[in-house]
């Protein structure tokens, strides 16, 4: 039996690079677009889940978008926290009667 020797030598560490633009496997236009169109966009603030935390937001007025998710979730809070809210509700009053659109918040008047 022959054995061939190779003119170089091997090396089982050795590490391949390929040029990307050569390759054809990943070209992208084979794939289906997808529409963006039904989507919302995430907000980056989070929404008050308890009535306390609501009122800690109403008070902090420094973010705007902050006071704006709690005054749009504070009905919803108040109809699931009523026993909670009995204790909170005075300063909540007095709070939201205090307030003045200073911020511009869109439909102030109705929240």
């Amino acid at each position: 039996s022959i054995v061939s020797i190779p003119d170089k030598p091997i090396s089982s560490n050795t590490v391949v690079l390929r040029d990307a633009s050569i390759d054809d496997d990943d070209d992208d236009s084979e794939f289906e677009s997808y529409d963006y169109s039904h989507d919302t966009a995430k907000s980056d603030v989070q929404k008050p889940t308890y009535i306390r935390t609501c009122l800690a937001d109403l008070i902090a007025t420094d973010k705007v978008s902050q006071l704006e998710a709690a005054l749009h979730v504070l009905p919803s809070l108040i109809e699931i926290y009523k026993i909670e809210c009995e204790e909170v509700a005075l300063e909540i009053v007095r709070i939201l009667l205090n307030y003045n659109s200073t911020f511009n918040i869109e439909n102030f008047q109705e929240l």
